[in-house]
């Protein structure tokens, strides 16, 4: 089954989280099976959620695993509950529009669009830190760790994960990347005309 299961244990008492991707495929570095590995791999940066491991379908399972740090939250159940007395301030969304923005413009750098950014896909480690925000007056809050995470419909643009998607998307009956790709809540206005 696809899913996301916590509270895996590794060496030096950290938790991992592991994704596992359905996988009729025998290897992570078929182009259709590993895109997501193959642009993960690529990419390392504060803001984007790193891969720490990649278990390839074994025997009777036919699941890609792949494993990353455990985050507290998401985007989205943070700024729906937010953790204990702390308060959404102008400082707090500065900070995390800030980390969300460094992230993207180094995916854009590297060549790699996210194409499914919703606060799902945003996680959120906190812990006790000073601001460092300037002006800031929380002078005691939250620090906050912004990973932007989920690269399974991620693409690559101009690099040889592209080629080789579209090499093999012409071998089938469209050359095309999927456009219908968007949470409805989080898709563009101009999309929603197009999206089922």
């Amino acid at each position: 089954d696809d899913g996301l299961v916590s509270g895996v244990a590794r060496d030096g008492g950290q938790w991992n989280a592991l994704k596992y991707v359905s996988t009729k495929f025998a290897r992570c570095d078929d182009p259709a099976a590993g895109r997501e590995v193959g642009l993960w791999k690529r990419i390392a940066h504060r803001n984007v959620v790193p891969l720490l491991a990649v278990f390839p379908p074994v025997g009777a399972r036919e699941n890609l695993v792949m494993a990353m740090p455990e985050a507290d939250l998401t985007l989205r159940d943070f700024l729906r509950r937010g953790r204990g007395s702390y308060r959404v301030t102008a400082c707090v969304i500065q900070d995390l529009a800030s980390h969300m923005l460094k992230g993207l413009a180094y995916l854009h750098e590297q060549q790699v669009v996210h194409r499914y950014l919703k606060p799902r896909n945003i996680l959120l480690s906190l812990s006790p830190q000073p601001c460092h925000i300037a002006g800031c007056q929380s002078a005691g809050r939250l620090g906050i760790q912004l990973w932007l995470a989920d690269f399974s419909r991620a693409r690559g643009v101009g690099t040889q994960d592209e080629r080789e998607a579209e090499a093999m998307a012409s071998s089938s009956a469209t050359a095309h990347y999927s456009t219908n790709i968007c949470t409805l809540g989080y898709c563009a206005p101009e999309r929603l005309g197009r999206v089922a």
